[in-house]
């Protein structure tokens, strides 16, 4: 079976998503952003017979060679890696841009040069700002905030 690589594994919808990829039957590589206490985020609190299942790596982003490495193995790639906490984008926007912007070039790059077959890009619903209606849809007005 093809491996999947996906970023961001370590936060709550992409440990969900890890859970249900494993669950299906994919093989999967887990990007979980390194910190010097060993913790995978909320890769930790999910089901460790699931877990085990998966190869976790502990890496960033920012790094192109880290990802260059990263990638070499895999067929497709889930990209859900990014920092979120808007208000903290404020007083520190270089990190935001290097995470979110470079990393992603990073890891598009990586795709590239190892003829990845897919590359999928999540969002967020901070495009959307404050909801109009809900549950906000895929047709809600754009309105980002920040």
């Amino acid at each position: 079976m093809n491996k999947l690589l996906l970023t961001g594994a370590d936060g709550f919808i992409g440990s969900h998503l890890a859970e249900l990829l494993i669950s299906n039957g994919y093989s999967v590589k887990a990007l979980v952003q390194y910190n010097s206490f060993g913790t995978w985020g909320w890769l930790d609190s999910i089901d460790s017979k699931i877990v085990d299942q998966m190869e976790i790596v502990s890496g960033d982003v920012r790094d192109p060679y880290f990802c260059n490495n990263l990638v070499k193995d895999c067929n497709s790639i889930l990209h859900l890696a990014a920092l979120i906490a808007i208000p903290y984008s404020y007083a520190a926007p270089h990190h935001y841009i290097e995470t979110n912007i470079s990393g992603t070039c990073n890891l598009l790059q990586s795709a590239v040069f190892h003829e990845i077959e897919k590359f999928i890009q999540t969002s967020t619903s901070e495009v959307y700002g404050t909801a109009q209606y809900v549950p906000i849809d895929e047709d809600h007005p754009l309105s980002a905030q920040s």
